[in-house]
């Protein structure tokens, strides 16, 4: 081979060479000719002309770094927005005449330039692209607010009728026959009706009232490792000569602020005056507040290294993941020796000396529970883990955002922060703290999803009370139109008087109440209107509403009732009129400016709604994908 090499050695150099001259010569056409430009890319047609693939990178780039801030872009007005719409909406906002104002922007920020340094610098981003950003997101929400306020106005009628749904009040007196207190749980169910009740809730999820249901919440396991603080406490390895310069320091710091240094209140009555609640004082001298304050910095101690145990063991923990690929579920596949019941353990034998402080680490596994039960598992149930921002995540909340039980967003969606959702046997990269300051690492070990109970056994006692609470509120209803039918002169106390069966059914302490006067329905009230009715307690406007419509005609002399159900609280309401209190002319004069001012809120608000809509932003931008994109 070297013998041909150099017989032919002048003919492949002479062919090198021209290889060489043609790349040299021709280089940048060969480049364009192999290189495709997806910039200009079309992925979609609107009013405003195209959206190309630039358009989409650069809105992409925007709304990251918003998210970055904390602005929830996506869900303004409750719909999770795409890009698509978020370029619309900016578009618009420029066709309304509104333009990046990147000093407003600037100002706005002006008490957070750390935090926008700090993204800036994270992010390799100019102060100025995190400012255009916002100022991309001022406009869109100036633009969408004078299109609010650009409503219609409203008519006398409505401004009305609102007005006397907010001052009329009725005043009622009412019994509750709950079904809850007259079961008899010892009544016998045959087995025709336990399973017929069980195979009618058997696919549905148990809510209030007479809402039955036997479907099995999600259940999960997990494996901890608890760092007890006050073992750390006791054998901190540092000298008392530091802790007493950090004890000074903090007393020195917060000498009349932390509570830790007040007087004990004997100490301070006897050197103030007399007061039926005299003033604790503040201790006055360092002397008197040293051992207070060393026992602040000794619980400071604990709790640092306690965090720097978990922070070490979370690295550990997070090493065989590194090289792990995306499942088909978007999460990492599991590494090989990962799911071992002893990992957590041999995990704990590996700590440095320096973190080392003796029986301070112990692990264990908890018991199968349902995100309703976590709050009690022992010791994590009141843990909550310090995420970043502000935002505080309690164990439940994190252990349940777990593979097998939750779909992972997709990784476009920036409402929803990726890293907080784990894979089976991923330990969290945050750990959970309790309120006693113990630090834990945990991972979910076994998940059961929620499902339907494969048989009637695994539910039975369950099936059996709801079928005596049924019995029960049948009963209920029986008897609440029992006394409707007494004559409309009687009181609700004489007609449950002439009613001895009624009486006995609901027991001695159930006793009619006159309810406090109450209006159809409030204005200003987010959520629906709710108020406080007793003995029922919170209701709605379908409550108060069926009140105002079924008394109607109501007088001294006549006094109607109506009976009510309520299976979402598990009563019936006996209802009778007392009292209505009209709205006069001196009472709509002295509302309707209140009123038309909060109903042109509701109208505003309502216009917002509609004005982010995902629906309405596509079809009034005249919006056409091009492809599968939108």
């Amino acid at each position: 081979m070297i013998k041909t090499f150099r017989k032919y050695q002048k003919e492949m150099l002479a062919v090198f060479m021209a290889l060489l001259l043609i790349v040299w010569l021709g280089g940048s056409a060969l480049t364009s000719m192999l290189s495709v430009d997806y910039s200009s890319r079309k992925l979609a047609q609107t009013r405003d002309g195209e959206i190309i693939e630039r358009d989409r990178l650069q809105a992409e780039a925007t709304t990251t770094i918003l998210r970055r801030l904390g602005t929830n872009w996506q869900s303004i007005g409750g719909e999770t927005l795409t890009l698509f719409e978020w370029i619309m909406l900016s578009r618009e906002a420029r066709r309304l005449g509104f333009e990046p104002n990147l000093a407003e922007a600037e100002t706005q920020y002006a008490s957070a330039t750390a935090v926008v340094n700090q993204l800036a610098n994270r992010s390799e981003l100019t102060r100025e692209q995190i400012y255009a950003a916002v100022a991309e997101f001022n406009n869109v929400m100036q633009s969408a607010s004078v299109v609010a306020t650009g409503v219609g106005e409203l008519s006398e009628a409505e401004i009305r009728v609102a007005t006397r749904d907010s001052t009329e009040r009725l005043s009622v007196a009412l019994v509750a026959f709950r079904a809850d207190a007259m079961v008899d749980s010892e009544e016998t169910i045959s087995e025709e009706q336990i399973q017929a009740t069980f195979e009618k809730y058997r696919e549905e999820t148990k809510g209030p009232g007479m809402s039955f249901g036997y479907f099995l919440p999600p259940k999960i396991k997990t494996q901890f490792v608890k760092i007890d603080s006050e073992l750390i406490e006791r054998n901190l390895r540092i000298s008392e000569r530091a802790l007493d310069k950090k004890a000074h320091a903090y007393w020195k710091d917060r000498r009349n602020s932390d509570p830790a240094f007040l007087r004990p209140l004997a100490e301070t009555e006897s050197t103030s005056q007399p007061s039926s609640a005299p003033v604790r004082a503040y201790f006055e001298t360092f002397a008197e507040a040293r051992e207070a304050a060393l026992g602040v910095v000794r619980k400071q101690e604990a709790k640092t290294q306690a965090g720097r145990i978990a922070e070490y063991l979370i690295q550990r923990a997070e090493e065989p993941w590194f090289d792990s690929k995306e499942g088909e579920d978007g999460y990492k596949v599991r590494p090989k020796d990962i799911a071992d019941a002893n990992y957590y353990a041999e995990l704990i034998t590996d700590v440095p000396a320096n973190l080392e402080y003796p029986g301070s680490l112990s692990v264990g596994t908890t018991d199968w529970f349902s995100a309703a039960d976590a709050t009690q598992v022992p010791g994590l149930g009141e843990s909550f883990m310090d995420v970043p921002g502000g935002r505080g995540r309690s164990f439940g909340q994190a252990a349940f955002s777990v593979q097998g039980l939750v779909e992972l967003p997709d990784a476009e969606d920036a409402t929803f922060d990726r890293s907080q959702f784990y894979a089976l046997y991923a330990t969290p990269s945050l750990p959970v703290r309790d309120r006693s300051g113990n630090m834990y690492i945990f991972r979910v070990s076994e998940v059961n999803p929620a499902q339907a109970p494969e048989g009637l056994e695994e539910v039975r006692d369950d099936v059996i009370a709801d079928c005596r609470t049924q019995q029960a509120y049948d009963q209920a209803l029986e008897l609440a139109e029992k006394i409707k039918s007494t004559d409309a002169s009687q009181s609700l106390e004489d007609a449950l008087a002439a009613a001895p069966d009624v009486q006995a059914a609901l027991g001695e302490d159930v006793k009619v109440s006159n309810a406090q006067p109450f209006v159809r329905r409030r204005l200003g009230q987010t959520g629906g209107f709710q108020a406080f009715v007793s003995p029922i307690g919170v209701v709605t406007d379908e409550f108060t509403t069926a009140c105002f419509d079924s008394l109607a005609g109501g007088s001294e002399d006549s006094k109607p009732l109506f009976v009510h159900p309520m299976p979402d609280k598990g009563m019936v309401a006996v209802v009778q009129y007392v009292k209505l209190e009209p709205m006069s002319k001196t009472a709509y004069a002295a509302s309707r400016q209140r009123v038309l001012q909060e109903l042109t809120t509701q109208r505003q608000q309502q216009a917002l709604l509609a004005w982010f809509s995902k629906g309405q932003i596509r079809a009034r931008n005249q919006f056409e994908a091009d492809s599968d994109d939108g």
